[in-house]
């Protein structure tokens, strides 16, 4: 009789939970989302950051006229910029105005704080990955041909703050990126590392 009850109580227990997720080779306290989509001109991919089912993070590519000439820039801004922010990197092209989202390297720590020269965006901030001019595919950036690098972000979860990553890839020459796969801490206000799983 006492096996029954007990097993009752496990059978109502887990059934208020959304979702298990099986942990196999991946840490604990850490959820984890493959992605693999690719992000062009007009072609977006939304995420969502915090598991509430809202977009909170857009990734999109465009063509904007500087100088005379069409660039394509690949983007990511936050939709909702007060719960959920991005790691930039200023640009020196264009100062103040325009930002890079920074690459993180596989197992660097992401905290509160930014990285050196870096900061968290703010709600109006977009940063960019890549440029192309298009008349002859110049292309800059910080995430110029690289490949396996994540960018930074924090997202709210009951008012708390909790840190994750988003694994993108552009190859050289390329003029779209990959995204692979997010990840985010269970714990709030705990580092993560770029690349847990």
């Amino acid at each position: 009789m006492k096996k029954i009850f007990g097993l009752l109580i496990s059978i109502v227990f887990l059934s208020g939970c959304d979702e298990l997720e099986e942990i196999g080779d991946r840490s604990p306290g850490i959820v984890y989302k493959k992605i693999d989509a690719e992000v062009r001109y007009n072609k977006r991919v939304s995420l969502d950051l915090n598991g509430d089912n809202d977009d909170d993070l857009d990734m999109i590519g465009h063509l904007m006229m500087e100088n005379g000439k069409s660039h394509l820039y690949l983007q990511a801004k936050v939709i909702n910029g007060s719960n959920h922010k991005i790691m930039l990197k200023e640009n020196p092209e264009t100062g103040s105005e325009g930002y890079w989202v920074y690459p993180f390297e596989k197992d660097k720590k992401i905290t509160e704080e930014p990285e050196p020269g870096c900061m968290w965006s703010t709600p109006t901030s977009a940063g960019y990955f890549v440029k192309m001019r298009e008349e002859d595919r110049l292309f800059s950036g910080l995430w110029k041909g690289q490949e396996n690098r994540y960018l930074a972000f924090q997202t709210r979860i009951n008012k708390k703050v909790h840190y994750g990553w988003v694994r993108v890839s552009h190859v050289a020459g390329e003029d779209q990126l990959t995204v692979e796969d997010m990840a985010y801490k269970v714990l709030s206000e705990k580092s993560i590392s770029a690349g847990d799983k």
